[in-house]
């Protein structure tokens, strides 16, 4: 990965890297415990701790992994505003930072890929606008209005380029970026059960199964950028 990418060294294995595993792993545990046993205040007061145990995990790897961590603080700000779903701003500033999550992820795979900057922007842009017009006339079926469906479709199209950014990453940079690949199907899984039980059938123990598929999917990617980190 430092080679591919000239930006990242071989790290000296470190306490905080430990603790952050731990702290991820026994939050994660409590938090589909509390899932599974219907606890939401328990789970709430716990649920974004797996997510900044990972964020503080690469932040304390260096400058090389710095949208990664971001992208796990984003995604840990994400579970902070879903958790006041009666607060209509917070939730949409909770989407949002799940959406500005996925671009700094795209952000670090698009790095390995010399590609210049005007031309990533381009593409960028005919690629977003085409989700938006998706999102505008077939989203709003599902989310309700045509804004709403048209900032789905944006966010349906950065899962999509996320997945398919870890599927080339695997081929041309890393092999450890296929358990990333694998990990980002099932964080896509995780939204599809909300959208299911939302709007097409409730879906017994959801918490529990949209959590357990939401935790396994964010360890997955966070473990393919480790070990292409290390390795």
């Amino acid at each position: 990965m430092a080679s591919a990418a000239n930006n990242l060294v071989s790290p000296a294995v470190s306490l905080p890297l430990f603790l952050s595993l731990a702290l991820f792993a026994i939050s994660s545990i409590l938090v589909l415990l509390f899932s599974l046993l219907d606890r939401k205040k328990a789970r709430n007061l716990i649920k974004i701790i797996p997510c900044l145990s990972l964020s503080a995990l690469f932040f304390s790897l260096g400058k090389g992994c710095l949208f990664i961590g971001l992208s796990f603080l984003f995604a840990a700000l994400g579970d902070l505003g879903l958790i006041f779903k009666s607060h209509r701003r917070l939730v949409d500033l909770g989407c949002l930072s799940f959406f500005l999550a996925h671009l700094c992820g795209i952000a670090t795979l698009s790095s390995f890929f010399l590609l210049e900057a005007r031309a990533i922007f381009a593409a960028a842009m005919l690629y977003y606008s085409f989700f938006l017009l998706l999102g505008l006339e077939e989203g709003k079926k599902i989310a309700g209005t045509a804004l709403l469906g048209g900032l789905g479709g944006v966010y349906f199209g950065s899962l999509l380029l996320y997945e398919a950014l870890f599927v080339i990453a695997t081929i041309l940079v890393s092999p450890y970026f296929a358990i990333g690949a694998i990990g980002m199907l099932i964080f896509i899984l995780s939204d599809s059960l909300i959208v299911i039980n939302a709007k097409i059938k409730p879906i017994k123990k959801r918490d529990f199964l949209v959590m357990l598929t939401y935790l396994f999917g964010q360890g997955l990617i966070a473990l393919s950028y480790l070990l292409a980190y290390l390795y």
